[in-house]
């Protein structure tokens, strides 16, 4: 059988998504219950790694078994023994051909800042002191926009190959003290979220012009975007393919 989920996770205590030997990993807590289930070894293929701390929403992973397990009995089962910090949202057959990475036409990333220091809220906010520009900090977003090579904008990993994404938005907004940056595009390099968010809150702090923007774009350096936001304040909210796998 094939089977694809869509899935959170708080990211606190894991040492990021993809399994690791010796460490604590969501694939890994999936692949450990899974095959007690299934009674044989189970791969876990995702839309994507999430860092160590980063949490999510709307994570997509599938997999393949020799056995069969009825949808609704599966569903129940993961549940129940799946840990307290990853929550399963949907379970269904899928298409043999069909991979959650590769066929992935788009991501979508959320990043919460806050002007108030919560002490229960630690883990899962960035607390700034200082309250950005919002108008600098969409003026630069103006440039980021489209087809571009995000190499300024991303953590250099080896075989990453073309660096081209498609930025579609960034969307910023203020609710009372918090500050919430929604990032959509057909794709994200390594880090590339918390860089980009990093180098609006320095240009809404003025300590980088917007207009810089299309410069450090062109460099393919990161001379002036070295810094990443932290992680614990960002989330994986969708992953968007052609048709909805759960209708």
């Amino acid at each position: 059988m094939n089977v694809v989920m869509k899935f959170g996770y708080d990211g606190r205590d894991f040492s990021g998504y993809q399994r690791q030997p010796d460490t604590r990993t969501v694939q890994g807590e999936f692949e450990q219950v899974l095959g007690i289930l299934f009674r044989e070894e189970i791969t876990l293929h995702s839309s994507g790694r999430t860092d160590t701390g980063v949490h999510a929403v709307g994570q997509v992973a599938s997999f393949s078994s020799t056995q069969t397990i009825g949808i609704p009995a599966l569903k129940r089962a993961l549940r129940k023994m799946l840990p307290r910090d990853i929550k399963l949202e949907q379970l269904t057959h899928c298409p043999e051909s069909f991979h959650p990475r590769f066929d992935a036409i788009g991501k979508h990333y959320r990043y919460i800042c806050t002007l108030n220091d919560r002490l229960f809220e630690r883990p899962y906010v960035h607390y700034v002191k200082e309250a950005p520009n919002m108008e600098e900090m969409k003026k630069a977003v103006f440039y980021l926009k489209g087809v571009q090579d995000f190499s300024s904008f991303s953590n250099r990993r080896k075989g990453e190959g073309d660096k081209r994404r498609d930025l579609w938005a960034i969307e910023i907004h203020q609710k009372d003290d918090r500050i919430i940056f929604d990032l959509f595009a057909d794709g994200f390099l390594y880090r590339m979220a918390r860089v980009l968010v990093q180098y609006l809150l320095h240009v809404g702090w003025g300590r980088l012009p917007a207009e810089a923007t299309r410069e450090i774009l062109d460099s393919k350096q990161r001379h002036k975007t070295r810094l990443l936001a932290p992680p614990h304040a960002l989330y994986l909210m969708d992953v968007y393919y052609s048709s909805d796998l759960f209708a």
